[in-house]
């Protein structure tokens, strides 16, 4: 049985029983109701004890500036439960605690619960409440208990009123969070690519010839919002589809560096990698276009020693372009040019155009929990390298194109290193004496022209790395340009 106290008797009980100073009461081995009746007034609630919390007795200055605080310190000490749910606060002895089991259909219902408890305030964190097993576990104070029963009675009777029959004709509606309803289409070197939408998903299950359902799907662009249309009975599998396909991915940085090297350096890049592989590996592996995987270190020193080499006019970093794509989507790096070849006919004249240079996509899959402490990604790659040789043919520019298509697995922060395409580059300088070798018809008594031949070797760095949320690209910059300082030390 609990014991209500009355504001009245309880401020008789403060004046007979105990002195107040401020917000502070001093007790004499007083009962432990005289300090809930003070509490009380002090609220403006009633406080109600159960018989068996109310034999205790308690002593000390205790401050109820802090009315609620003051209650969870007495009830430490004396070993109380208690619960509020925001009309009035009951104390019980610990041996009144219950645990009880209510069964219920699914978490899914779980959680719309405990929402609900949540947003009316009866929700208490000292207590726990968990789904396990089709069931509702709860243990705390009886009047808790009382309440997260009637609240699960509550639900599946407002569920009842709802239910509609398995052969109504309805109309339900989903706003996607994480995935985009409709289509995502983009251009590559003129060839359209498609992503599909969560709309056209569903329209492939419910269309796949395995269903019987006639269900129409639409979707709202605008709003990021799928809408299912036919009977009941059609749709129940809905709900769970969208749940599993609507999911955050995580987000990956890719970073592409593309250069051009002497391929009579290969050999000295191998000695500045010493202990990832050799310069004779090196060398051999990327002319035989293998994939080379490289830590982070690795990465920052071979980064590092290109700068050092294009310094001296022996490699050159074309682009390092860096963007970001989600799991298991893929990113697209296009740098090109285009020319345009006049094509005669018999009757008119058209121009065609011819688009090279290197184009990278990149379909990156987060393994996880591949290890303890990190996770892989797999990568599908294909680059397209092409180049004109120089050498036109009937005013048509000759394009050599060059690629690798290849997949790899690395771990997080490591680098794949891609490439060994050998090609001859030429080049034609003026040398002569200076400023003679400039005049306009003498310039040619002074003057002579060198040609260069070189070989050069392109290699292709992608650095995928899993970013957080809130993570901030990394600085490669400034990690390189350390690296790259701690080199020539």
């Amino acid at each position: 049985m609990l014991r209500k106290i009355s504001k009245n008797a309880a401020l008789i009980l403060c004046l007979l029983s105990f002195n107040v100073s401020s917000a502070v009461i001093s007790l004499r081995d007083s009962k432990v109701s005289n300090f809930f009746d003070a509490v009380s007034i002090e609220i403006g609630r009633p406080v109600i004890l159960s018989n068996k919390s109310e034999g205790f007795k308690l002593s000390g200055d205790i401050d109820i500036s802090n009315p609620l605080s003051a209650i969870n310190d007495v009830a430490n000490k004396l070993n109380f439960i208690w619960y509020d749910n925001g009309y009035a606060i009951y104390i019980y002895s610990s041996s009144e605690i219950k645990n009880e089991f209510y069964s219920i259909e699914s978490l899914d219902d779980f959680n719309q619960i405990k929402k609900h408890l949540v947003m009316t305030g009866l929700f208490d964190d000292k207590y726990e409440l968990r789904y396990t097993q089709g069931a509702v576990f709860i243990s705390g104070p009886p009047s808790y208990v009382s309440i997260v029963r009637d609240t699960i009675l509550a639900y599946y009777n407002s569920l009842k009123d709802k239910k509609v029959s398995p052969d109504a004709f309805v109309v339900k509606s989903f706003r996607l969070n994480n995935r985009f309803v409709s289509d995502m289409k983009y251009i590559v070197r003129g060839n359209e690519k498609v992503i599909k939408g969560v709309a056209s998903v569903i329209r492939e299950i419910y269309d796949s010839g395995k269903f019987s359902a006639k269900v129409e799907i639409v979707e709202d662009y605008l709003n990021n919002t799928l809408y299912a249309k036919g009977l009941a009975k059609d749709l129940v599998d809905l709900d769970d589809i969208i749940k599993n396909v609507d999911i955050a991915r995580e987000q990956i940085q890719i970073s592409l560096w593309i250069i051009d090297v002497d391929s009579n350096q290969v050999n000295q890049l191998g000695t500045k990698l010493a202990g990832q592989f050799n310069s004779d590996f090196l060398d051999a592996s990327l002319n035989a276009t293998s994939n080379i995987i490289l830590t982070q270190e690795n990465s920052f020193k071979f980064v590092a020693s290109i700068a050092a080499l294009e310094e001296n006019k022996k490699a050159k970093i074309l682009s390092k372009p860096v963007l970001l794509t989600q799991n298991n989507t893929p990113a697209v790096i296009d740098t090109n040019e285009t020319v345009y070849v006049r094509l005669l006919g018999e009757n008119e004249v058209s121009l065609q155009a011819i688009t090279y240079g290197t184009i990278l996509s990149v379909s990156p899959r987060i393994k996880s929990n591949y290890s303890e402490n990190s996770s892989e990604i797999e990568m599908m790659v294909d680059i397209e390298d092409g180049n004109q040789t120089g050498i036109d043919i009937d005013g048509i520019p000759n394009i050599r194109r060059s690629v690798i298509s290849t997949i790899g697995r690395i771990k997080n922060n490591e680098s794949l290193l891609l490439g060994g395409f050998i090609r001859s580059e030429n080049s034609e300088n003026i040398q002569g004496i200076p400023f003679l070798k400039d005049i306009p018809i003498i310039k040619y008594i002074f003057s002579y022209k060198v040609k260069n031949e070189s070989n050069v070797m392109r290699l292709f760095l992608i650095e995928p790395k899993i970013v957080s949320d809130r993570q901030e690209f990394i600085d490669i910059e400034a990690l390189i340009s350390q690296t790259y300082k701690s080199l020539n030390r």
